[in-house]
């Protein structure tokens, strides 16, 4: 994991905490300076994302050449070794 999603989960976690004293407890903590929020958190979300769909078009590409080599390839292999395909003979004598 990128080191700003860590700082991002610190300064999040730091500003919940601080509003939920103001809030429940009336207790002002403005004197605490806050963690920022991190300037590379966006781009690396960003990358992130990118990076996921990458992934996922190139998985999506082999599970279409998969499908294709199903379709394809597999009713011949089964003719040609006479098996038998949705229960139909697919043998060369039969074809």
């Amino acid at each position: 994991m990128p080191a700003s999603f860590y700082k991002y989960l610190y300064h999040a976690t730091q500003e919940q905490a601080q509003f939920r004293l103001w809030k429940e407890n009336n207790i002002d903590t403005k004197h605490i300076v806050g963690k920022p929020f991190p300037d590379q958190f966006i781009d690396d979300i960003k990358f992130g994302l990118q990076d996921a769909m990458q992934r996922y078009n190139q998985t999506r590409q082999i599970f279409d050449i998969l499908a294709a080599v199903k379709r394809t390839a597999i009713p011949h292999h089964a003719t040609f070794l006479g098996w038998s395909l949705n229960g139909v003979d697919a043998s060369p004598k039969n074809a």
